[in-house]
């Protein structure tokens, strides 16, 4: 993601750090279980 958008790999990892924290969560596996309610299928 980092190289697709020219940015350093610590700028994506800062944007992923305050996302998951407005979010109110602190692992991938925490926002995969928060968006598995709004999967169809």
């Amino acid at each position: 993601m980092a190289e697709a958008l020219n940015l350093s790999i610590e700028t994506v990892r800062t944007h992923i750090r305050r996302v998951y924290h407005k979010l109110g969560i602190s692992s991938r596996e925490e926002l995969f279980a928060m968006i598995a309610s709004y999967r169809i299928g």
